[in-house]
């Protein structure tokens, strides 16, 4: 089952977050699942563009450039699809979008992730100024091995605090 809660009203943009890149410039299943959510959502009318975030990991091409392939493959407009093909953490995901999303005054955004990642993900979004709420994939621990689950989860616990002290300071630099 999808998690299907969308926000009362239609966001500015949904912010999909990216996920690893295999040899080939294959999505892997995390990352797909991203993408196959965020487009349901674009479909569904939960928002009229999609920002697509990632850089260049272990394989090329950038996160976002296969997001934005794959979205196109799923009837996703192309002008409906921004890219940030710089990120390389969720952080950077979103100090980086927010150039975006300022740019094109899209203040309400609906963040794409895996269930457990969402809380520090919104968490970086609104510490930017933004309006945002997140949606995951329904699938995204049922396919998961618990090892790895768990490992995402204890991952998540040690990074909150850890993203608190650097969002603070951002938010001290840049005036937020």
């Amino acid at each position: 089952m999808q998690s299907r809660k969308y926000p009362q009203r239609p966001a500015d943009a949904i912010v999909l977050l990216g996920a690893a890149v295999w040899t080939g410039g294959r999505p892997s299943p995390t990352l797909l699942r991203r993408i196959e959510h965020a487009a349901a959502l674009y479909h569904a009318g939960a928002a009229p563009i999609i920002v697509g975030c990632g850089g260049l990991g272990n394989h090329p091409p950038a996160e976002a450039e296969v997001m934005k392939r794959e979205l196109i493959a799923l009837g996703v407009p192309q002008s409906a699809i921004r890219t940030e093909t710089r990120s390389r953490n969720t952080l950077e995901n979103a100090v980086f979008s927010a150039r975006i999303l300022r740019r094109e005054k899209l203040e309400n955004t609906l963040i794409v992730s895996d269930r457990y990642h969402l809380p520090r993900a919104v968490l970086c979004f609104q510490s930017l100024g933004f309006s945002a709420t997140g949606s995951g994939p329904g699938r995204s621990v049922s396919n998961t091995p618990l090892n790895k689950w768990l490992y995402a989860c204890l991952r998540e616990t040690a990074a909150y605090p850890l993203y608190l002290v650097k969002l603070r300071a951002i938010r001290k630099r840049s005036g937020i």
